[in-house]
């Protein structure tokens, strides 16, 4: 997990992970009570994965994939579902292994 320059949060994932590592859950459950009670508006999960050249909806559902676990893990620390957006990007042209949690407001 690393902070990000925005207020955001970034996991870094094994390759092809589907789901999250257990041991963010702890830290996930702290960032959904920081969220809940430090901020109004909707927190955005930006999915990425990389895949080979031909693959586009693989990527594509394994973004979603994490985005919803990362969801799921966010909800399970108290954050209202109906304020997290999923975002999962696919494959882009440095596609690394990765989930952005960005608070209201900030910038992607």
């Amino acid at each position: 997990m690393q902070a990000l320059g925005n207020g955001g949060w970034r996991i870094l994932l094994p390759p092809e992970a589907r789901d999250l590592p257990g041991g963010l859950r702890a830290t996930l459950a702290e960032i959904a009570q920081r969220l809940k009670t430090t901020t109004t508006g909707r927190v955005t999960i930006i999915a990425q994965a990389p895949a080979p050249a031909l693959e586009h909806s693989f990527a594509r559902r394994l973004s979603l994939e994490r985005a919803i676990a990362t969801r799921n893990a966010l909800v399970a620390g108290g954050l209202e579902a109906t304020r997290i957006d999923l975002r999962p990007v696919g494959r882009q042209p440095n596609g690394v292994d990765v989930v952005d949690i960005l608070p209201p407001g900030a910038a992607r």
